[in-house]
């Protein structure tokens, strides 16, 4: 007698796809290309566009593990410059010129700081003393002796990620003390430098 065995279906394998987008919208760099990053069951490569460059070769046995990849892959993206599933943040350092008599033997008092919102916005928060839901997002030095914005001591770049941002919120207190100022800000990843 010939039995017949049913073939159990293959398991499904979870797959990162990146895919360039073309359009016209806003990038981060106009030369990187706009992406959007996914997870597929299909085999990217058949997907219009798939950027195989881009994307893990890797396939993932559980969704949750092939999240964790994407998630991976979105932030190295990102810190490449890359506009990834219509995220265009990218950070900029300021410096805010506070009450001088404050650090009589310095040539200046100043406070740095990085913010991934318009500079303007930022430093208004501070001058104000700006809080959000009872919590302050605002240094205390800069509310409260706050002289005025310094923009022609800021660097002109972007940063796509707040880490590279605070590194070179860093330097520049480093630079700044160097010339002989006393600076408030920039210490997160003081010891880095």
């Amino acid at each position: 007698m010939h039995t017949r065995t049913k073939k159990s279906p293959s398991p499904v394998r979870w797959r990162v796809a990146v895919v360039e987008l073309h359009d016209d919208l806003p990038r981060r760099r106009p030369d990187l290309a706009n992406l959007r990053v996914s997870l597929t069951v299909k085999d990217p490569s058949r997907i219009a566009d798939h950027r195989d460059d881009l994307a893990p070769k890797r396939t993932f046995v559980d969704r949750r593990s092939a999240s964790k990849a994407r998630e991976t892959i979105i932030t190295r993206l990102k810190d490449r410059g890359y506009t990834v599933n219509g995220d265009l943040t990218v950070y900029r350092v300021y410096v805010i010129e506070v009450d001088s008599a404050k650090a009589p033997n310095h040539r200046g008092y100043l406070y740095v700081g990085q913010t991934s919102l318009e500079r303007e916005v930022r430093v208004e928060q501070h001058r104000v003393g700006h809080r959000d839901d009872e919590k302050s997002k605002h240094s205390r030095v800069a509310h409260r002796l706050f002289v005025r914005r310094r923009p022609e001591m800021e660097p002109k770049r972007v940063y796509f990620s707040r880490e590279e941002a605070m590194r070179a919120e860093s330097r520049l207190r480093r630079r700044l003390e160097a010339r002989g100022y006393r600076v408030e800000g920039g210490t997160e990843r003081l010891d880095m430098i």
